[in-house]
């Protein structure tokens, strides 16, 4: 069931500059066309359990519920326009979005 969040979730994934339309295809399973996700180049990423070590890496990051809840792995691809993205692994996950490190 979709509650308030998820709506506003979407309104903000939407939003030009913010959010880019996209396609979704796992390794095994069915694509998905026309979500919207959220790719960053040059994000932060903590790097292990030292606080000072960074990484910077490009990532995605997409509403678990436009994927019915499954949450992309390694191999999985999102394709913006004509660019395809290579799930390297996940970054996040906090039940209502999640964030993938990908490779170009």
């Amino acid at each position: 069931m979709t509650d308030i969040f998820d709506i506003a979730l979407v309104g903000i994934f939407r939003t030009p500059g913010i959010g880019s339309l996209a396609t979704y295809t796992p390794v095994t399973g069915p694509v998905v066309l026309g979500i919207y996700v959220n790719y960053e180049q040059q994000t932060q990423l903590q790097g292990g359990l030292d606080g000072g070590v960074m990484m910077i890496a490009p990532t995605i990051e997409y509403i678990l519920l436009d994927l019915a809840g499954v949450v992309a792995k390694q191999g999985d691809t999102f394709t913006i326009g004509s660019d395809v993205y290579t799930v390297a692994g996940q970054v996040s996950n906090d039940g209502k979005t999640a964030m993938v490190k990908v490779d170009e």
